[in-house]
């Protein structure tokens, strides 16, 4: 999910990798002050599950060299927008999510800059857009937190939400009975509760609850009326297009400890301490056969 300042919402590209850097180069091209995203991670999760991906585990139980060269377009990408030097790179270079959200901030030099999009999960519209949201009084004056009547300004509506080259998920809750459990009917009824009462959980939505049940997603996108902060628009409209999109058919239970590998070679890579994607690559298979030699004969 990415959230963008509303203004640029449709002069920019985020359907590919490529446009994402196109569309960096395009808002720093506007303003040097300007960046589209904070750092280079708001690329990751679209990496790690990109459209019809290529398995990290071919058939025969080995990794996939195919999924290692597919993932070099994403090395590419993060090489393309990120640089150590502020005026040259092409995202802010500042911690993620909260840092710089809906305000300018100074860099240790004193530059002001400013980061017009995140690439966030859907709870992040409501604990961390709508909480740094720019509000206004009646005759759309900014308001500040310490001024008075802060509390009856209104959010400004100035955030739009786009959907990123694909879909993808990370993490999530799960919820089960603990077999040594004495109370195990009062659990089961509970967990019923969580999972099956339809009333409950369209209620719970209003917190920007999002479940994998399509009947339930498909009644409070139906019911709801948009969203202030994103100027109305209808999130779940969105998400519930999004999710249906994900596919779980390349997971492998090495992908964890892969992906992470990657992202520490890359870091260290886009920090000048590997010298080529050659190297990182290198460095990949040697530390994959060391952790898991039989994925690497």
């Amino acid at each position: 999910m990415i959230f963008i300042d509303f203004f640029c919402l449709q002069r920019l590209k985020f359907n590919s990798l490529d446009n994402i850097v196109i569309s960096s180069q395009e808002v720093k091209d506007y303003n040097s002050n300007w960046r589209l995203f904070p750092n280079e991670d708001a690329l990751r999760h679209f990496a790690s599950q990109s459209n019809n991906p290529e398995s990290w585990i071919d058939e025969n139980g080995q990794l996939n060299p195919l999924r290692v060269e597919t993932h070099k377009t994403y090395i590419e990408s993060m090489d393309a927008i990120y640089d150590q030097d502020k005026d040259v790179s092409l995202v802010s270079n500042i911690g993620e999510w909260f840092d710089g959200i809906g305000k300018e901030f100074e860099d240790y030099q004193g530059t002001k800059y400013q980061t017009m999009a995140y690439s966030l999960p859907t709870w992040g519209l409501f604990y961390v857009i709508a909480l740094n949201a720019e509000k206004v009084d009646a005759d759309g004056n900014t308001c500040l937190p310490y001024d008075a009547g802060y509390d009856a300004c209104e959010v400004k509506g100035n955030w739009g939400m786009a959907s990123g080259p694909n879909s993808y998920y990370w993490g999530g809750s799960y919820i089960g009975i603990y077999e040594g459990s004495v109370i195990k009917e009062v659990a089961y009824d509970f967990i019923s509760s969580m999972l099956f009462d339809d009333e409950r959980m369209i209620q719970r939505a209003e917190n920007g609850d999002v479940y994998s049940r399509i009947s339930i997603m498909e009644e409070i996108t139906s019911q709801h009326q948009g969203n202030d902060v994103l100027g109305g628009m209808n999130e779940y409209q969105m998400f519930l297009g999004m999710a249906l999109s994900i596919t779980a058919m390349h997971q492998t239970e090495y992908d964890l400890e892969i992906n992470s590998i990657l992202e520490y070679l890359l870091h260290q890579y886009l920090r000048g301490n590997i010298d080529s994607v050659e190297d990182l690559i290198t460095d990949f298979y040697n530390q994959l056969s060391y952790q898991y030699p039989s994925l690497i004969e």
